[in-house]
């Protein structure tokens, strides 16, 4: 049985806050607040479901609330996976690193109480770095419910589908298509997809003017359902060219619709390469425009090919309906 305590952040109306609803998963409440980083109401109500779980899973270290409920959950010796969700890799510790640092003391206190669930080698190192090597950690990627593939209906874009964030690297991105030698004249068009209302959304679109690229860059603002879908299997490649990053399910969303990627090295997805699937590499502008002139050239038999090996790809490693035995099997031996 399952019970989710959530904000109510982003549903602008979609859904009725403070209200438990029945969802095929299980219940939900998606609790109003006041100020996002106190969210009094939310930690009470958390706090009220933890009593009656036998497991608890909380996302976040820096997110104030997660660290009140973490605490509480470890003190009262609950079963806790505490997820960080890539914000301990290095380039994520240099925002704010004065205020984290004061949290990684706190979270320090409890870490032998808990159980760290991490998504790659990658974060697994990263979080042993700030906790040690003697806590429990429990690496299991995120697997999805895989769904049908779309068929699309136009493939001339690429694709950036997440927050808007410096760690994110979109402004290499935007530099390495005016530094491409194809790109312009290609007719192709590089599609932003999230939250276009912050000041890094503004820096980016200033710089889209400057390289004169407005004709070809356009942010879209957040899609959901099958809207996001159809993104994902209209555009040519996904691209996700961030500084860090602990996972990236945007990468096995792509994939499920047969879209390969390109990725960073700041990401764990060597399986790109491993599989023929898309493209890791370094996210420097140089490289980033020579894989973009790459991919604006690519013969369509292998093009065809990089299609049916990210469908293999997403399939043999991250289908839920493979992986949920290794969860079964976590919460059996987690302490």
């Amino acid at each position: 049985e399952v019970t989710v305590v959530a904000l109510n952040t982003g549903f602008d109306g979609a859904i009725t806050p403070d209200t438990w609803i029945q969802a095929e998963y299980g219940k939900v409440k998606y609790v109003s607040y006041t100020r996002l980083n106190l969210a009094i109401k939310y930690c009470w109500i958390a706090v009220q479901q933890s009593r009656k779980a036998d497991i608890i899973h909380i996302n976040s270290i820096f997110y104030p609330p997660s660290l009140f409920i973490a605490c509480f959950c470890a003190i009262n010796r609950k079963k806790v996976f505490w997820a960080p969700r890539g914000e301990l890799s290095n380039n994520a510790l240099t925002y704010s690193s004065s205020i984290k640092k004061i949290i990684i003391r706190v979270a320090r206190i409890f870490s032998r109480r808990v159980n760290f669930h991490v998504t790659s080698a990658l974060e697994k190192t990263d979080v042993e770095k700030i906790f040690g090597s003697r806590i429990n950690v429990y690496q299991i990627p995120n697997y999805l419910q895989l769904i049908d593939v779309l068929q699309p209906v136009q493939n001339q874009t690429f694709l950036y589908v997440g927050r808007l964030h410096p760690i994110k690297g979109l402004e290499k991105f935007i530099k390495a298509l005016a530094a491409s030698k194809n790109f312009t004249k290609s007719g192709f068009r590089f599609l932003i997809m999230g939250d276009d209302s912050g000041s890094y959304a503004d820096t980016l679109k200033t710089l889209v003017l400057s390289l004169k690229l407005s004709g070809s860059v356009m942010f879209i603002g957040k899609k959901s359902g099958r809207d996001r879908n159809q993104m994902y299997a209209d555009a040519k490649f996904l691209v996700l060219p961030s500084e860090s990053e602990n996972f990236g399910n945007v990468v096995v969303e792509a994939l499920c619709q047969g879209t390969p990627v390109i990725a960073s090295k700041g990401t764990p997805w060597k399986l790109l390469e491993d599989y023929n699937a898309g493209y890791w590499i370094e996210n420097s502008i140089k490289q980033l425009s020579e894989t973009i002139d790459i991919a604006l050239n690519i013969p369509d038999s292998l093009y065809q090919q990089q299609r049916i090996n990210a469908l293999k790809l997403v399939r043999e490693n991250f289908d839920i309906e493979k992986g949920v035995e290794e969860w079964i099997k976590s919460y059996q031996t987690a302490s």
